[in-house]
């Protein structure tokens, strides 16, 4: 179930309601394969076949909960104590009681329609101590600053370093949506990037619609409210001394005055109205309102400057990305070597050779 949740945006009462055959799949002409569960929202409009986009692995956790549940059912069929309904022959729900003859068997003399309740996520986590390592789980400092600039008003008794993070089964539609816009998945602009196809699919879905089928509206709602909170949140991160401009610290603020006069609830009302523009480039990232029609990301000559020309003035260059730029200055210096001389790819790499070797100073000096 927990698996289930972190993967669909569902509501747990939603996902509870769901039946062994909810999982279906669309064979789209611009996406692929597109991977739904259906069922029925618990909003009080109207809702009763919603739909929900899911990532590909979730098969495996619903295929084992659909052969769990009707092996229960087989088993609560040849149980004479069991007032057993026969609408549940073909189509059982995922959540059922446990009829097999091994199981503690609680509650099998009550009424079908009666089915269990999971517990909360933090008991589930307390009654299977091998779910998670605590480690993992462990509140790290860093955990703590992206936490409080998702969530500004975060309860900092209850979350510190040093704590286990406390689960709730609502918190995986958050994060899940959360973690949907933080990937760069949702942009024209962040096509660019080719991370995890399954959160790809679901953001593109939820952002832009789907004409074909009907997307549970909750959970687009809830994505779009989580994509204006990281749009803000990553705007106040901005100010942190780990991102420089090339410019120095006045044309710094220059480009971050509007962010340096607002507050978090102005900043996301600004993010509502697209009034906010960055995005993530190699070198850092990009403040250009707009499409900037070089790209920054296959070639980063326009961003760190080339022989001719300084780096970009609506450049912010992450310092945290430094090793990624050492490991591409590898990797252009190798390209160098095989590339035909005096070729216009030579002559490219060369120019990117040289804008991340200028960027990478501009951070040594900043560190020193």
């Amino acid at each position: 179930m927990a698996y289930l949740l972190s993967f669909s945006m569902m509501r747990y009462r939603e996902a509870s309601e769901l039946r062994a055959d909810c999982l279906s799949y669309v064979d789209d002409d611009q996406f692929g394969r597109l991977w739904l569960v259906s069922g029925e929202t618990t909003k009080i409009y109207h809702d009763s076949d919603a739909r929900w986009v899911v990532s590909p692995s979730i098969e495996i956790a619903i295929r084992a909960m659909s052969l769990v549940a009707n092996l229960r059912m087989r088993c609560a069929r040849q149980d004479p104590t069991v007032p057993y309904d026969n609408e549940y022959d073909a189509n059982p729900y995922l959540i059922n009681r446990a009829y097999e003859p091994w199981s503690k068997r609680a509650g099998v003399e009550m009424d079908m329609t009666k089915r269990p309740s999971y517990f909360s996520y933090m008991e589930v986590i307390a009654t299977h101590p091998r779910l998670f390592d605590l480690t993992e789980i462990t509140i790290q400092s860093r955990d703590l600053e992206v936490a409080q600039l998702v969530t500004p008003s975060l309860d900092r008794e209850k979350f510190s370093v040093g704590k286990v993070w406390e689960f709730t089964w609502h918190q995986l539609r958050r994060t899940g949506a959360v973690n949907m816009h933080a990937s760069n998945m949702v942009t024209d602009e962040s096509a660019q990037y080719q991370l995890k196809h399954l959160s790809r699919n679901q953001s593109l879905y939820y952002r832009q619609g789907y004409s074909n089928i009907l997307l549970n509206e909750e959970a687009k709602s809830e994505y779009l409210k989580a994509m204006y909170d990281v749009q803000a949140s990553g705007a106040l991160s901005f100010l942190e001394d780990r991102y420089i401009s090339a410019y120095g610290v006045e044309r710094k603020r220059e480009m971050l005055s509007p962010i340096c006069e607002t507050d978090y609830k102005s900043l996301t009302r600004a993010a509502r109205n697209g009034e906010l523009s960055w995005r993530d480039v190699l070198l850092g990232i990009c403040t250009y309102r707009g499409t900037c029609q070089y790209g920054g990301v296959e070639n980063i000559l326009r961003c760190g400057g080339g022989v001719d020309t300084g780096p970009c003035a609506h450049l912010l260059i992450d310092k945290n990305k430094k090793k990624s730029m050492v490991k591409l200055e590898s990797i252009i210096r190798e390209r160098k070597l095989t590339a035909l001389v005096h070729s216009p790819y030579e002559q490219s790499l060369e120019a990117q050779h040289y804008a991340v070797r200028s960027i990478l100073k501009i951070i040594e000096i900043a560190e020193h």
